[in-house]
């Protein structure tokens, strides 16, 4: 679109000019923006932190916090999708001061839009693997989605049955999953609500399948919970545990 392509070039040419740059920037990603022409500039934000250095963009980098917490979803979105990228050009404890201080990040687990729920899980995916050495998700997101999991809102504890297989790989130690994840997996697979049922059913069918819990621990104890659920009074969960065991070997 030409007004994107109008916001790109603005947001590159602030880049080349330090001083410019901040109130360009927030010119282009304001709410009195259009939603196309903010995402857009949004787009450019860590071409931008190139261009004028990481030193001197503290002002991009908080506002792409801060429009992480925007009222707009679209908004929200796409900021988060550049933390990742920040990621590779801070070191763990400026990016921890940066975005995790105060709640406007991790907040996103619980967000009202059900996209950025998993775009969150997916985002932290990401930036543990930039900062597996510190132990990252352990020391900064498991305690995240064990919150999420205790809300009432069954969306919100469904963030932990798409965080489990996916930041498994990351936890170094093989208890965080046994014990902070799995119990709050069975538990919810005898949940009142279908959905999250058939949710925590798909979470240990990959968990199963992925080989992230010890072989015994499979065949004595999650095996035998997702077999009780082949009867389940609601076929579309039912029919999620057929259909694992008869690809399952």
């Amino acid at each position: 679109m030409r007004v994107e392509a109008r916001a790109g070039a603005t947001a590159h040419a602030a880049g080349l000019n330090a001083d410019a740059e901040p109130s360009v920037m927030k010119s282009l990603v304001n709410d009195g923006s259009s939603t196309n022409v903010r995402l857009a500039a949004m787009a450019e934000l860590v071409a931008l932190i190139d261009t004028v250095s990481l030193s001197k963009a503290d002002a991009v980098i908080a506002e792409i916090h801060e429009l992480c917490g925007n009222n707009n979803w679209r908004v929200r979105h796409k900021a988060m999708k550049l933390l990742p990228e920040l990621a590779t050009r801070m070191d763990v404890d400026k990016f921890n001061e940066r975005f995790l201080e105060g709640d406007t990040f991790t907040k996103r687990s619980q967000d009202n839009c059900a996209l950025i729920r998993l775009e969150f899980v997916t985002t932290c995916v990401k930036i543990g693997r930039s900062y597996e050495e510190s132990r990252w998700v352990e020391n900064k997101i498991v305690k995240v989605i064990e919150e999420a999991a205790e809300e009432k809102n069954y969306q919100f504890k469904a963030v932990l049955l798409d965080a489990a297989p996916k930041l498994a790989p990351l936890l170094k130690d093989g208890n965080t999953l046994m014990t902070k994840f799995m119990p709050r997996v069975l538990e919810m697979l005898a949940f009142k609500v279908p959905n999250l049922r058939l949710l925590s059913a798909q979470c240990l069918g990959s968990i199963i399948q992925s080989g992230l819990c010890e072989k015994s621990y499979i065949e004595s104890t999650l095996i035998p919970e997702l077999q009780k659920k082949a009867d389940d009074e609601d076929e579309d969960v039912s029919g999620s545990v057929a259909e694992f065991f008869k690809s399952y070997s």
